[in-house]
């Protein structure tokens, strides 16, 4: 089963579900739940500016529960009032930077002023000019994040969903469930018949899956830039920032897919690797050794020309489901 991460408790929802402007994760991780029974009750609802499902062995009241969670989540991470002394805000803020040191900053909260620049926050994309990327960079870097930054939790708020949804289902004894919150699953248990899920890999060129993972008790997250993005003078520019240059991310890869157990790490290291690329992923996988402290995590890379690189001892199967 899952270890418990040292999150503070949430405090009770009372805020009502509103669009936020959180980035959304290019490539969806559609769920592959077939020959499953008829056991699971189901919702789809709209949240952190995605759609989202939610597939569980339970009751009614164990979809409302976990829904009325996001719906706390997306309005206290929502680019307008967001209390930095909120302990839950703060303690995810230390994390976030305590995994952009791991990644040496190839991922990095702070990165809100490239996003609002390159037009990603209000969806007005334009190309800015060098001396604005070097002004914006500025104030960029994890290593500021006690001054007076801007955070941007587009790449960890789904992952502390996830670790939050996992934690209030598993309280309420729900044994067996599956949650899509746009490109970021988590895994409860294994499906009601006791076979592993089946969680697809859409392909990045849009025709089906480039292949499926079967899993149980984690969660499975994919970065991408091939769906949400602008183009200028025949260039497309991703919505995942390059830290580090100022300038959407154009690393060869197309997209990035991480197996793991913290929804928060997975969110975050599929992004920085995104951001890396694949030789650099594969170099720094080798380094780590596929983990930060005690947490173990598996890579999927798809690189632009449709090659598939698999780090880890994960289930992964290329191709559609058969």
């Amino acid at each position: 089963m899952y270890k418990k991460y040292s999150y503070p408790k949430a405090y009770e929802w009372g805020t009502a579900m509103k669009k936020s402007g959180f980035m959304i994760f290019a490539l969806f991780v559609l769920m592959l739940i077939c020959s499953c029974g008829q056991s699971l009750k189901k919702d789809d609802f709209f949240a952190m500016d995605t759609y989202m499902n939610i597939s569980l062995e339970g009751e009614e009241e164990d979809v409302l529960a976990a829904k009325q969670e996001v719906f706390r989540i997306d309005a206290m991470f929502g680019f307008d009032g967001m209390d930095k002394e909120n302990p839950e805000v703060s303690a995810l803020i230390n994390e976030a930077c305590r995994i952009s040191e791991f990644t040496k900053g190839s991922f990095d909260i702070t990165v809100a002023p490239l996003m609002e620049l390159w037009g990603f926050r209000d969806k007005e994309y334009t190309v800015p000019e060098e001396s604005e990327i070097e002004a914006a960079l500025k104030k960029v870097g994890y290593n500021k994040a006690l001054e007076d930054v801007q955070y941007d939790f587009g790449a960890v708020a789904k992952g502390y969903a996830s670790d939050r949804l996992r934690e209030i289902l598993i309280e309420r004894d729900v044994k067996s469930a599956i949650i899509s919150l746009g490109g970021n699953v988590v895994a409860i248990g294994s499906r009601p018949d006791g076979q592993p899920w089946k969680v697809g890999i859409k392909s990045p060129s849009g025709q089906g899956y480039a292949g499926y993972v079967k899993v149980k008790d984690t969660c499975v997250v994919t970065s991408g830039g091939y769906e949400r993005y602008f183009e200028s003078m025949g260039k497309r520019y991703s919505h995942i920032m390059n830290p580090k240059t100022g300038y959407p991310a154009d690393s060869g890869v197309a997209s990035v897919t991480l197996v793991c157990e913290n929804g928060v790490l997975a969110d975050a290291l599929s992004t920085a690797f995104y951001v890396m690329g694949e030789e650099n992923t594969k170099e720094f996988y080798k380094a780590t050794g596929g983990k930060m402290g005690d947490i173990r995590f598996s890579v999927i890379i798809i690189g632009n020309s449709g090659n598939i690189s698999v780090l880890g001892d994960v289930d992964f199967t290329e191709g559609e489901q058969k």
